[in-house]
């Protein structure tokens, strides 16, 4: 018993879609309806990036993440170039039309936290509050999220459990 049972082809419920159909609804079997069963789909507006992959977790904003191990022995106050971290949408002029505070490139992360570190700027004219902070952590696995344009993401539940993610 499954999503088989309710609509022939994925490829059939995406060309529905889009045509601005409703997605599938029927009695399966066993005479249960597909929401009783717990196999079933859901769908939502897409978010501009892709959420992260499975066995993977988004990274904190601000931060900068590398893959990889943390270098030792540099110091007390050394500089890291480079890195990824999450970029917000926060144009505020209508270009993002509904997407700000959305993410335009989403970092995630996976294994091991292999160490941190944060980097102080001097200060300028002896003032603390001229001082810029960056902290960077290193992860087994760094994976950087773009968009891919979709607009519309579906889950499928299987056994009242998502099954599997897409987006079109």
């Amino acid at each position: 018993m499954g999503i088989a049972e309710c609509a022939p082809t994925v490829k059939e419920v995406l060309r529905d879609l889009s045509k601005g159909r409703g997605l599938p609804t029927c009695k399966l079997e066993s005479g249960l309806d597909s929401k009783t069963s717990g196999s079933y789909v859901t769908y939502a507006r897409a978010s501009y990036t892709p959420r992260c992959p499975k066995g993977y977790a988004q990274g904190s904003d601000g931060v900068f993440y590398h893959q990889g191990t943390r270098p030792e022995g540099r110091g007390f106050n050394f500089r890291v170039s480079g890195g990824s971290q999450n970029i917000r949408i926060t144009d505020d002029e209508g270009l993002w039309r509904g997407r700000r505070g959305d993410y335009s490139q989403r970092v995630c992360v996976s294994g091991n936290n292999n160490g941190s570190h944060t980097w102080y700027s001097g200060s300028r004219y002896g003032r603390n509050s001229d001082y810029r902070r960056e902290t960077h952590t290193w992860y087994d696995l760094v994976s950087v999220m773009r968009p891919d344009g979709a607009t519309y993401e579906f889950t499928l539940h299987v056994d009242n459990a998502p099954y599997s993610m897409h987006r079109f």
